[in-house]
Order: C-alpha cells, then structure tokens, then sequence
C-alpha cells in the first residue's frame, strides 16, 4: 500500500526542531543528527549565565570549617573554567512550540524551513541507548537556583561524608588540591548548567537533547562542521529504529514561502517516499520578503 502523507494538526508530545529543507535532506538521508558543543549556540552566554548563578550561590556558604572553606575558595576558580568554553559537552536543541514566528526568524533560512516533530517518549527512550538525556530547560530564576542548590549541597554533603578518602588522594598543586575531587563533578555541573536559560528565552520553550561529557577533542566521536562565521564541533546522533513503525518523526511543520505550496507538496512528497513521517502541516504563517 502506498504511503500517503497527511495534512494534520499539531499532535501532543511532540518537540520540534527549526532548521532547513536542506537539513531536513540530510537528517533523512543519513537516519542521524548532529548536537553541536553547547557554546556554540546561538545565545552568546550559554552556560556563563548558568555558572555564574552558581558561582552567586557558592559565595554566599558560610561555614567555620577551615577545610570546607579550602574547597569552597577552590570551587569558585574551578567554576569559573565554565566562563569560557572550555568543556565539553553537545546539544541538539527543540521547542515545545512548533509554528512559532519568532523561531521560524531566528533558527531557520528564509523561504526553506521546516520545523520537525518528534515524539518526546520515543525520543527519551531512544537517548538513553546512546548515552543522552533529554531535559527540560529551566527559565525561572529561582528554580534555576534551587536546582544549583540542590548539586552544590550533593557536593559539599559527599566531601564531609568522605573527607578522609578525599584527602588521603590529594596531589593537585597549591590552591588546586581538591580539583581532583571537583573534576568527578564535571559531567553533572554541566548537565545543570545546560538545563538553564536565560529567562530572556523563555519563549523558546526550550528541550535540549544533551551528550555525554567529553574531557578531550581528541575523542574519535567528535567531529566539525562549517558555518558562516567558525567551524563548530559537534557529535551524531542515530535515529536509526527510533520508532517501531520505521519512520523518523511525528510530524513536520513546512515554514512559511512565497513558493509554499510547491515546498510544502515537495516536502510531503520527500518524507513520503522515504517513509520519513506520515504527517506534513501547514505552518500558515504569513510573513514574506518584499
């Protein structure tokens, strides 16, 4: 039985991705996409803000302890590392709002944007085969405080539980001693500070599909690509047997065109004929260059 494409409305549970036909082509043709390094994204302070939330939260313990102070002082030069982007961790970002102006604006080219849904459960589960996570971003500022709280507190509860251990290994040079101890905190400080955003955003109703930790660019999973302005290192993600049915998504949006109707039948047609998805919509936005 031939596949036939539908036109339909937005489904529930789904999270969508802005970008380009040409994207779309490639996403489909290779079953796979690409989560670039989390500060090379389009908000400039991408993780700075977070961290310096953070940074806010450390310098307002007290404590008496002379060696929790030692690891507080130190806490603070160690987190700052994450003012630059020296870390290493990759993001392929989606919406809870599929036909938004603001984002067919900012994330996709005039004339040739799509906006593809996925299933978020099928989208979860699939992560966790491949070491991602899927997460919600956080833009209110005082959960964004408390979830920091909360890693901090973790941290600062697991050095008094294991002072002894902790200092029996000491070897860092002076004022660095226990960065060996922080450095086992890298990986969950960086999936707290990809999780927050800058309430600026919040529009964006922002998911972010997160990587593992990398502690080195000479990991064999890292690659580059080109843009306009860097090269941007990023790493694939498979979709392949994403779902049962076979295909890749839940539903596409086609952006807004002068052409619409030839881009919005060529790209039902192209999903249709890989049996990409079973569903195309009409994003019904009527901006267009003059």
């Amino acid at each position: 039985m031939p596949h036939i494409t539908q036109i339909g409305p937005k489904l529930s549970g789904v999270l969508y991705h802005y970008t380009s036909q040409a994207t779309l082509f490639n996403i489909v043709s290779t079953k796979s996409i690409w989560a670039s390094h989390v500060s090379y994204m389009n908000d400039a302070n991408e993780i700075r803000y977070a961290a310096q939330r953070a940074l806010n939260i450390v310098n307002a313990i007290a404590t008496d302890n002379i060696e929790r102070s030692k690891l507080l002082n130190q806490l603070k030069n160690w987190l700052s590392q994450y003012l630059n982007p020296t870390h290493f961790i990759f993001s392929f970002s989606l919406s809870e709002s599929g036909n938004l102006l603001s984002q067919w604006r900012a994330y996709t080219p005039e004339e040739a944007g799509v906006s593809i849904g996925f299933n978020e459960d099928e989208l979860k589960l699939h992560a966790n085969k491949y070491n991602f996570q899927l997460v919600k971003c956080i833009y209110h500022p005082q959960e964004q405080d408390q979830l920091l709280s909360n890693f901090i507190s973790k941290l600062l509860h697991d050095f008094d539980a294991n002072h002894y251990e902790i200092h029996k290994s000491l070897d860092g040079a002076p004022g660095q001693e226990y960065y060996k101890f922080l450095n086992g905190y890298a990986q969950g400080f960086l999936y707290e500070f990809a999780k927050i955003k800058d309430p600026l955003f919040s529009e964006e109703r922002e998911w972010r599909l997160l990587s593992k930790y990398y502690n080195t660019y000479a990991h064999a999973d890292i690659k580059f690509r080109a843009s306009k302005t860097t090269l941007i290192p990023y790493v694939e993600f498979n979709l392949k047997d994403i779902r049962n049915d076979g295909r890749l998504f839940e539903q596409i949006y086609v952006g807004p065109s002068s052409n619409f109707n030839l881009s919005f039948n060529a790209v039902g047609a192209f999903i249709g004929n890989q049996n990409a998805c079973a569903m195309t919509i009409n994003s019904q936005q009527s901006i267009r260059k003059i």
